[in-house]
């Protein structure tokens, strides 16, 4: 199963799919994976104003990515053009994003609890074609 979104966040929507995928389909790994050069994290750190823009879906998706800039260490330039920067905030968004599953879904929690299933976060270098996998 694939569920995408940009800014690899959950709603509630994902989360569903997610839930029929390992309680009802038996899935066992879930993967919360984020990519560098992440346009939705890039434009979150930014600050972009999409509601100006009259894009009010693509605003409440930046307002779910910024907690993962307020989590991040400020070491430098605060910008999508930090390149350290914005990848600490995709890991920290993809782990993050981890967190709210758990939170969002009791059903999943429980099977990861139980060793039934396994959710992770992970972060796919466009450059290298490598996923660093984290715990």
């Amino acid at each position: 199963f694939v569920a995408r979104v940009a800014g690899n966040i959950e709603n509630r929507d994902i989360v569903g799919s997610m839930e029929f995928a390992s309680a009802v389909a038996s899935s066992k790994v879930v993967i919360v994976m984020g990519h560098t050069a992440c346009g939705a994290v890039m434009h979150a750190i930014d600050n972009t104003d999409a509601a100006s823009m009259n894009m009010h879906a693509l605003h409440d998706l930046l307002t779910e990515i910024k907690p993962a800039v307020e989590l991040t260490e400020k070491n430098g330039d605060v910008s999508s053009k930090n390149v350290d920067f914005t990848n600490s905030v995709i890991n920290n968004n993809a782990i993050k994003t981890v967190d709210d599953i758990r939170k969002m879904s009791p059903v999943m929690s429980s099977l990861e609890a139980e060793g039934k299933i396994k959710i992770i976060a992970a972060v796919y270098n466009m450059e290298t074609g490598k996923v660093n996998f984290m715990e």
